[in-house]
């Protein structure tokens, strides 16, 4: 993954399958494309990734026009990541926590 300059994630359950991977991808600045599910949709948006129906023909075309396009696709994994690391960041959880615990607090 790591020299990878598209990280590929076709799912084939709504499950919450594939998140560990499209941490890890986005972790590194790799661009994801992965297939849409409730679950990707959650993290993957126009401006972030590529999220795809279960279409062989759609992965295809997709995958070669962002191999040809390294910018709109550098942008995108940029923006996936910053977006993962603003929300799902230590601070943002480091802040949730420190209101539960005020939450408890205020009420004993």
């Amino acid at each position: 993954m790591a020299n990878s300059a598209i990280v590929a994630m076709p799912l084939t359950t709504e499950a919450p399958a594939g998140l560990l991977v499209l941490f890890q991808a986005a972790g590194s600045e790799r661009f994801v494309i992965t297939t849409s599910t409730a679950t990707t949709r959650a993290y993957i948006t126009s401006d972030r990734g590529c999220a795809l129906e279960r279409d062989v023909k759609q992965w295809k075309d997709a995958i070669r026009y962002y191999l040809l396009n390294e910018k709109e696709r550098n942008d995108k994994a940029l923006k996936l990541h910053k977006f993962l690391k603003d929300v799902c960041g230590r601070d943002n959880f480091d802040s949730g926590i420190q209101k539960i615990v005020d939450l408890c607090e205020s009420n004993y």
